[in-house]
């Protein structure tokens, strides 16, 4: 398997693991970073590769059982990219000081996940990890959706379900995500 051996440290799995993967990866990227006024400094390129480098660099310990892990697993490094990102700015815009929760539009969050400022994107961030604790499989779902640029019929494919059940999935967390990010 591809990745399993890139993971393992092969240089020559690693190049053409990269060349299949980097234009979904790059598409991915280019989506969440469309909207994202604070996350001007990054590049999709940029993202991609970091991203890239952290699941099957030199140093890295990861192994992937297949190509949904693989996938799930770069929609989190995206998203913990970007809200690096975005705690850093926010560092630096307040002085370093340490963020405090605020009202978020909810519905456009929940509609694309795209467009949110630095805060609501922390936000978004914290209420996924606490969702994953909860409800694992609902946060999974989310995530792909929302940071790994999937539809629902790919999420399907991913995790080996119906869609009717993706569909219930993010309904469910769609939900949760409202009555939690909404005051």
């Amino acid at each position: 398997m591809l990745i399993g051996a890139a993971a393992g440290g092969d240089d020559d799995a690693r190049g053409k693991l990269y060349n299949k993967v980097f234009d979904e990866l790059h598409r991915t990227a280019q989506r969440l970073l469309h909207h994202e006024a604070h996350a001007q400094s990054l590049q999709p390129t940029m993202l991609v590769n970091d991203v890239y480098m952290k699941l099957v660099g030199n140093e890295t310990e990861l192994r992937f059982n297949d190509r949904k892990h693989f996938y799930a697993v770069a929609a989190t490094a995206m998203r913990r990219r970007l809200v690096d990102h975005a705690r850093h700015r926010l560092a630096l815009k307040n002085g370093g000081a340490n963020w405090k929760p605020v009202d978020v539009e909810f519905d456009r969050v929940v509609k694309d996940g795209l467009g949110l400022s630095m805060q609501e994107l922390l936000d978004l961030h914290e209420a996924l990890k606490e969702l994953a604790d909860l409800e694992p499989e609902q946060a999974e779902a989310i995530e792909l959706s929302h940071f790994g640029g999937c539809t629902n019929k790919e999420i399907a494919e991913l995790l080996d379900l119906s869609e009717r059940t993706v569909n219930n999935r993010l309904r469910m967390a769609r939900e949760w995500l409202r009555k939690k990010l909404r005051p």
